[in-house]
């Protein structure tokens, strides 16, 4: 159709929490005052207008006026679209939200994250039903990040899969937890919460995040690059959710031919090297004028402190 007929910021709220629609209905035929845009279940696939009006679990008119906006807003915990519909009386389908909505009891501060980020996490159980088991807040409740290849719901499942988790001490509040990734890889993750650890069922409905790998070395030339003696290489360095000394911890230039992974062993044999201070991402250039193949080393300390990670294959060649 091309220009965005409905738009919204909010893609996460809690129960009965306004949901504020755009429209721009300036290109459409539509029915001033009978033409409406509700809040429909995913479930409700069919576009439909007398399906979804028998579904939908809030709307709004629109007048005269063919830009706009309006708010939705429902307690019932879900997954919902947003859909217009030229009239109320069997009108045409105009169009349906990118975006999929959802009404939880937990709302993160965002939904992409890279790992090592901290995820904000509010969580609002002030309507909550007791379905399909009551919470004990205060007690071994968990909200975790699972990954969303997981499609079973039971704790027992999500417990030996999670990646991190919190409890919740009262109805109402904020928490926080770092974003990790399964040791499995992929992007995708779900937030979900279940109301004890030994067992019972997943409460509501869970929240899609995503959590990027993040590379711990990376370099302004391609890994397998071939540089002239003398060439600088600007390494870049991420050591979010790292363990290592700020001042001690290095990051240096070795032969390849040097395949242990003992600090000392590689300090032994570094061409070339700089420290990692306070700050966790950071910048710092490694050179050397004699010819070989090499790779960027990242260690904890320089007393013996744990490989972090390596990077790359390059050649140094006149």
């Amino acid at each position: 159709m091309g220009m965005c007929v409905l738009r919204t910021s909010q893609t996460v709220v809690h129960p009965n929490e306004s949901i504020e629609i755009s429209y721009n209905l300036s290109q459409q035929t539509y029915d001033a005052g009978s033409c409406w845009i509700g809040l429909i279940p995913v479930n409700i696939t069919s576009n439909e207008e007398t399906v979804n009006d028998a579904h939908d679990v809030s709307y709004f008119h629109v007048s005269s006026e063919a830009r706009g906006s309006g708010t939705l807003q429902t307690s019932r915990v879900g997954a919902y679209r947003v859909k217009c519909f030229a009239n109320d009386s069997g009108g045409a389908h105009i169009s349906t939200l990118g975006d999929i909505i959802y009404v939880s009891y937990i709302k993160p501060s965002s939904t992409s994250f890279n790992e090592h980020d901290e995820i904000q996490v509010s969580y609002d159980f002030s309507s909550f039903d007791g379905q399909p088991e009551a919470i004990k807040f205060g007690g071994n409740n968990w909200v975790g990040i699972i990954p969303a290849s997981i499609r079973q719901r039971d704790e027992v499942t999500n417990d030996s899969h999670d990646t991190n988790y919190f409890r919740m001490p009262q109805k109402v509040g904020q928490s926080s937890m770092i974003a990790r990734r399964s040791n499995t890889g992929g992007d995708d993750y779900e937030l979900r919460v279940f109301p004890r650890d030994d067992g019972g069922q997943q409460v509501g409905v869970g929240i899609p995040i995503t959590i990027r790998q993040v590379h711990v070395l990376s370099t302004d030339v391609a890994a397998d690059a071939v540089l002239s003696p003398g060439q600088a290489i600007e390494v870049s360095y991420n050591l979010k959710g790292q363990r290592y000394t700020a001042g001690s911890c290095w990051i240096g230039l070795v032969p390849a031919s040097v395949e242990s992974e003992e600090e000392t062993v590689n300090d032994a044999h570094d061409v070339d090297y700089f420290h990692v201070q306070q700050a966790d991402v950071g910048k710092g250039t490694l050179r050397t004028n004699t010819e070989g193949t090499y790779c960027i080393k990242c260690f904890a300390d320089d007393s013996g402190g744990a490989l972090i990670a390596k990077y790359g294959n390059l050649k140094v060649s006149r």
